[in-house]
């Protein structure tokens, strides 16, 4: 089993790779999103590790390499989180009702105005 899963593309956009690492119980490394979007999907330090630069991420994995309590521990947290909030049923929901609350967009054509998504 890997012992640190590397991910290069939080960028605001938490993809299914970020959710996946630690569900098969590995410790996540993922790039910082934009406005510290990431700390809303794990706590950082606690369920993740983030870092800001390759060189940060160079440092960190040398780190958690030599620290496997540590990295143990996070990687155990990660996996009952993914398995506790972000299994596919509450994801399809939670995707769902974000969608449904989206602000719907006036369109003035003619004489009509109709309301689309």
């Amino acid at each position: 089993m890997a012992t640190v899963g590397l991910f290069v593309g939080c960028l605001g956009s938490p993809f299914w790779r970020m959710y996946e690492i630690p569900a098969h119980g590995t410790m996540l490394l993922c790039d910082k999103a934009g406005l510290n979007a990431h700390e809303q999907i794990f706590e950082p330090d606690k369920e993740a590790v983030y870092y800001d630069s390759i060189e940060d991420a160079i440092e960190k994995i040398e780190y958690y390499l030599k620290h496997d309590e540590e990295r143990e521990r996070i990687a155990r947290a990660g996996f009952a989180r993914v398995h506790r909030d972000y299994d596919g049923e509450s994801n399809l929901k939670r995707f769902l009702d974000w969608a449904l609350a989206l602000p719907k967009k006036r369109e003035v054509t003619g004489n009509l105005t109709c309301l689309s998504a």
